[in-house]
């Protein structure tokens, strides 16, 4: 083919139509209907791999690594939202994601009992079901939405079409009901413009023998678009940090410049110091300024010179030598660092143009000059560590005495500790070990787990006693603290998910801090700026009941 069509920002119905029905028909009817979801992996930044075991032997000409797997990816990546078969399935992250050990909690082992177009919209359904086939007991509708700027998964209850979890485009929480967006309209016959969209003329002829053409020329164009979409990223970011750097080195060239301006006066300080020697009979503490000869004139006119009154006649001289002792020293560095500077200056625009000039998409993309600018930042000390910090030696040590302190003792005892207007006591962790030894080792079946909806942010633990139940008043009091610690400062209100601790767990393979919830409920918690001081333990008090 010549040319490729341009494509719009996302799928067409008739292409998600036809994605549909040869995922109904590959490898015999009924396709991929009857295949066991054996698992979910991560495809950072917005994608998942689900990979079937099938219920049929693949055909002898299928190009499939594994004749009894099939694998399915999904994506919500703005621009290439989209979904397809994949024959070679990539390399998967040491660890899942929060969001991945969720959905291999809801899916795992389940079957795939259909998949269908509902509104025959842009919008893909699939229905997982589990047990027997002859009674099988529907579990989850996941829907993929895949209008909008970013695409949205679901995972619907289908008898009370309540969300149960959701990721990508907001709108939408869990625990709400959903419904399906209305259908569009009809156009009548006289309105239509232009001829059905027909998606099978635009593959290309070397995918035309694939078991799923459409799904292997999808894969291939957006994986060319995705390719393109992370260089241009990757060049608008690199821009970002350029020009961040250069306003960093122009802000501390003309302080230097500033600097050197000063001590480029320590003649004068010194000239001041000779003059406040020659005369120090008449200087006297308490005294803020002089007026002596200057002898080393000619005419011999009278200067004043500022005195500090606190200091003596000897600490007053003193300080006018060592000011031009340290001008004099300061002179020579300062004008090495602004040479540097200057040469770094040069370097960053030359980095700036030649990145501008680099157009979005271009076949010519010069990936090499990146790595050579990226390569002289991290040089010259010019790249961040990182969004996340590094913490001292000095921190990491205290930590770990913390942590062992923690363990022996069986609570958190450094653990930021509040109690509630009924009396109860509240642990909030500072970090992603305290939040593990809170939610995890911690608490109390009977305890009351809470954090900030959607938000990072700390675990927040409220110790309920044996038998008894927290007041309102205690829930609200633990749910401000989890959104207050959080970040959250109002205005309005903020939503708080809670739930027992009973309900907390943490599935093997998730990073420190990350834990799954079950039976979680909403809270909202309105903003008071006194609030925390009237429920702060001091820290003379703190003796977290074990």
């Amino acid at each position: 083919m010549d040319a490729e069509p341009r494509r719009p920002s996302g799928l067409r119905t008739e292409e998600v139509s036809t994605l549909i029905e040869e995922l109904n028909t590959f490898r015999s009817p009924p396709g991929l209907c009857g295949a066991r979801l054996e698992k979910v992996y991560d495809r950072p930044p917005h994608g998942w791999m689900f990979r079937f075991r099938m219920q049929r032997e693949s055909p002898p000409h299928s190009s499939s690594t594994d004749s009894k797997r099939a694998w399915l990816y999904l994506t919500t990546r703005p621009a290439t939202t989209r979904f397809h078969l994949v024959d070679d399935p990539g390399a998967s992250p040491a660890s899942p994601s929060v969001v991945t050990a969720e959905l291999r909690s809801l899916l795992g082992g389940a079957r795939l009992e259909r998949i269908d177009q509902p509104g025959a919209d842009r919008i893909v359904r699939f229905r997982f079901a589990r047990g027997p086939q002859s009674n099988p007991r529907i579990a989850y509708d996941l829907i993929f939405e895949l209008f909008g700027r970013s695409g949205r998964i679901l995972l619907v209850d289908p008898e009370s079409k309540v969300v149960r979890f959701y990721h990508g485009r907001g709108g939408i929480a869990v625990g709400e009901r959903y419904r399906f967006p209305e259908p569009l309209a009809r156009r009548k016959k006289s309105e239509t413009l232009t001829m059905p969209f027909d998606p099978g003329a635009h593959i290309d002829d070397e995918f035309r023998l694939h078991a799923t053409p459409f799904h292997a020329f999808l894969a291939s164009r957006m994986h060319r678009e995705e390719a393109r979409l992370d260089r241009e990223e990757r060049r608008r970011g690199f821009l970002i940090q350029l020009r961040r750097e250069r306003k960093k080195c122009r802000e501390l060239s003309a302080k230097l410049e500033r600097e050197e301006e000063e001590a480029g006066g320590w003649e004068e300080f010194q000239l001041r110091g000779e003059l406040l020697k020659s005369s120090l009979q008449q200087l006297k503490r308490g005294l803020d300024k002089v007026e002596v000869t200057n002898w080393f004139d000619p005419e011999t006119p009278l200067i004043s010179i500022d005195l500090d009154r606190v200091k003596s006649p000897t600490e007053n001289v003193e300080r006018y030598f060592r000011r031009a002792r340290k001008g004099k020293r300061a002179l020579p560095v300062l004008a090495e660092r602004l040479r540097t500077l200057h040469e770094d200056l040069g370097t960053i625009g030359q980095f700036i143009e030649e990145t501008e000039s680099m157009e979005d998409g271009s076949i010519d993309f010069d990936r090499s000059q990146l790595e050579l600018a990226e390569a002289w930042l991290k040089e010259h000390g010019r790249v961040r560590k990182g969004a996340s910090g590094r913490k001292s030696r000095q921190q990491r040590r205290r930590d770990s005495k913390e942590g062992a302190t923690s363990r022996k003792s069986g609570s958190p005892v450094r653990g930021r500790h509040f109690r509630t207007r009924e009396g109860l006591d509240v642990f909030a962790g500072r970090n992603a070990r305290e939040n593990d030894e809170l939610s995890i080792r911690f608490a109390r079946g009977n305890d009351l787990f809470f954090h900030r909806a959607g938000k990072a942010g700390p675990h927040v633990i409220l110790r309920v006693p044996k038998g008894k139940n927290a007041s309102p008043e205690s829930i609200d009091d633990a749910a401000f603290l989890a959104a207050y610690l959080a970040g959250w400062r109002g205005p309005g209100d903020e939503r708080v998910l809670w739930t027992e601790a009973k309900h907390v767990r943490k599935p093997k393979g998730l990073p420190p801090g990350k834990v799954l919830t079950e039976r979680t409920r909403e809270h909202r918690v309105r903003y008071d700026s006194q609030r925390v001081g009237r429920l702060s333990v001091a820290r003379s008090e703190e003796e977290p009941n074990g």
